[in-house]
């Protein structure tokens, strides 16, 4: 095992990997499509978004929060994608590094 490649670490990676792999089937998977990523994040958004403007003044916080959860769902989503290709970038590192033999 390399000395910056702990097994510990390639686990994580490994998870990483993973996660981000079953985030892209999800993605690729027409109902989720339709009802998380259409539905839920991109419509909401756009009706919350015009809403805001007419929306009574007492209103307006649920309206944002409803805004800000939509796009923590849709950020979180990008994040596991993010991690699993700097997960793969890493693990390429430490294999080309052991065949190497460093």
């Amino acid at each position: 095992m390399n000395e910056f490649a702990s097994a510990d670490a390639l686990a994580e990676a490994n998870k990483n990997v993973e996660l981000a792999e079953a985030t892209e089937r999800l993605f690729k998977n027409k109902d989720f499509k339709k009802v998380i990523i259409d539905l839920y994040i991109r419509e909401t958004l756009i009706t919350s978004s015009l809403d805001y403007a007419s929306c009574p003044e007492q209103y307006r916080p649920r309206l944002l929060e409803k805004v800000a959860s939509r796009g923590n769902l849709n950020a979180f989503l990008m994040e596991l994608i993010e991690e699993g290709n700097k997960a793969k970038d890493f693990i390429n590192y430490v294999e080309q590094n052991q065949e190497k033999g460093e």
